[in-house]
């Protein structure tokens, strides 16, 4: 039996744009907290923030509405990026991957995660779905959790309320029965918009009434391509169609919600990305020499140093106490409000031969 957890990021369009990396970018110079912005595709809202909800700016609706509602607020409206918002699920999957490595990209805003396999290893449901909110707000990103045995389900349980969504303790029907049916056609399949308009005129409101319905009258009213799409809610297991190949390069980041004044309040930020590599060294069964760091500033250029050890490899641990000395030599700025981890390159590990003697190297002194 699988067990599917999808990530939904509702505000992705928004903040693959506005992300606190993209703040030196020219086209994100308003800060996303402090002003209404509002994300444009076709002329049509996609994505806003909450001061552009407050004025009353839904999604949907036309750029000239919502300008009207602005009236001489401060704003901005940005374009569309969908291949921003690639590059961030794409960055994401990256930190699932220390999660399960079986995962994949989910529709244009999800990533779906089978993660029946590893419950054992993270101490069980609730502490992974603790441990994957804490690491998505550390990383600036919303992301809204649904879990089931299926993808489709998973999917649709991520726009229910959060208690019923990640329960495996109620029938799966019942945790979907409250849902809209038009959910179906948001981002799945449009194709289906005509044969939900028609279920909602019928007075079907939600899955619950959807699926009582016996399965030969919903074929006969709305055809086999879409019975078979309800039937498909109820499975128990489902593959991925494909293993995730992840990149042989390392990038992870963390934002503090304040200024860094000193080294000692990035070493616990620096042990987590630290053990975030050493997971995806692990399960890629890759090993690195070479490493960066990044202090990300709130205004300015980012400012980058680099370690080089040969027997660190993927032990968190003896990177943690050479990063540690190097900062001891470091100025830290007074704004660095994040701090990145980058590995440009994962190398294959030698072989069983050469670690005889890696005791006796282990304390060798670093570079940099």
């Amino acid at each position: 039996m699988s067990l599917w957890l999808c990530i939904r990021f509702p505000l992705l369009a928004m903040e693959s744009l506005t992300h606190p990396g993209k703040r030196n970018e020219a086209d994100c110079t308003l800060d996303n907290d402090e002003h209404a912005l509002i994300v444009i595709e076709h002329q049509r809202v996609v994505a806003r923030n909450s001061h552009a909800a407050s004025a009353g700016i839904e999604v949907g609706h036309s750029a000239q509405t919502a300008s009207a509602l602005l009236g001489s607020s401060t704003a901005r409206l940005l374009e569309r990026d969908r291949a921003a918002e690639q590059r961030t699920l794409t960055q994401l999957q990256s930190w699932a991957y220390s999660v399960t490595p079986t995962l994949e990209i989910w529709q244009s805003d999800c990533l779906q995660l089978e993660i029946a396999g590893c419950l054992k290893l993270h101490r069980g449901l609730d502490i992974l779905i603790a441990k994957i909110q804490r690491d998505l707000r550390l990383r600036g990103y919303t992301g809204i959790l649904g879990i089931a045995n299926n993808r489709h389900a998973a999917w649709l349980l991520s726009y229910a309320d959060i208690d019923i969504a990640t329960t495996t303790d109620l029938p799966l029907k019942d945790r979907l029965a409250p849902l809209p049916p038009r959910l179906i056609g948001t981002n799945w399949d449009t194709s289906f918009k005509r044969t939900l308009d028609s279920l909602h005129k019928a007075g079907i409101r939600t899955l619950g009434e959807l699926l009582a319905m016996p399965p030969s009258a919903i074929g006969k009213r709305c055809g086999k391509r879409f019975l078979d799409w309800l039937s498909a809610l109820n499975q128990q297991h489902d593959k991925a169609h494909q293993d995730y190949q992840p990149p042989l390069q390392f990038l992870d980041t963390l934002w503090f919600g304040f200024e860094i004044k000193n080294s000692a309040e990035l070493k616990p930020a620096m042990a987590q990305l630290l053990d975030g590599l050493s997971d995806y060294l692990r399960h890629t069964q890759r090993y690195t020499n070479t490493l960066e760091w990044q202090l990300l500033r709130a205004r300015g250029s980012h400012n980058r140093y680099w370690l080089e050890a040969q027997e660190a490899r993927d032990n968190a641990e003896k990177w943690l106490t050479l990063s540690m000395l190097r900062l001891e030599r470091l100025t830290i700025p007074e704004d660095v409000e994040g701090l990145s981890l980058w590995v440009e390159s994962l190398t294959e590990p030698p072989a069983l031969a050469d670690d005889l003697f890696a005791e006796r190297r282990s304390n060798e002194p670093f570079k940099t």
